[in-house]
């Protein structure tokens, strides 16, 4: 393997944990909050409308593979638009990130480390969020490759522990 291409297991560690961060952080609370016991129809009619998103990010990622998402904008919008359309992309995953890092932070502190101040825990995070963005998107993928398997220890005892509380009549629409 080149230090420089991604495995398809590292592809797909990557995607799981994107997956992960929106779906167990964010996601439940918020859809709760909006369509009540309906929000598993939510998720289906948003995903169905991101499908063809997806579809027209991978033709054009397709045909300008040596490129970066900015230069995608540049070379597609022109200069001006291109620079406007990359602030639309890139804006809302910097708050995206910053929401995470804030709210894996809070999780921390709940969970493992109470007297730690919120402050010391987010900064250690942004340094490691340094360290692999530095380091591309490889070396994100061999920090997935390690911590996977643990990752899905974790999921696997939760849902575990849990099962005895679930109301299987509750899910129905």
């Amino acid at each position: 393997m080149s230090s420089a291409h991604l495995t398809t297991k590292q592809i797909v560690i990557l995607l799981c944990f994107t997956a992960f961060g929106t779906i167990f952080f964010t996601l439940p609370r918020m859809i709760t909050q909006a369509s009540g016991h309906s929000g598993w129809l939510s998720i289906l009619v948003g995903s169905l409308m991101v499908v063809p998103m997806l579809w027209l990010m991978v033709q054009i990622g397709s045909s300008m593979q040596e490129k970066s998402v900015i230069a995608y904008c540049l070379s597609v919008f022109g200069p001006f638009f291109g620079r406007m359309f990359a602030l639309l992309i890139l804006v809302p995953l910097i708050i995206f990130s910053g929401v995470t890092i804030r709210l894996i932070g809070e999780l921390f502190i709940t969970l493992i480390l109470p007297e730690t101040p919120l402050e010391l825990i987010v900064f250690m995070l942004l340094i490691l969020r340094y360290y692999l963005a530095r380091g591309g998107m490889v070396s994100i993928a061999h920090w997935g490759e390690i911590i996977m398997p643990g990752v899905i220890v974790l999921i696997i005892v939760m849902f575990g522990l849990s099962m005895d509380k679930v109301e299987m009549e509750r899910i129905r629409p």
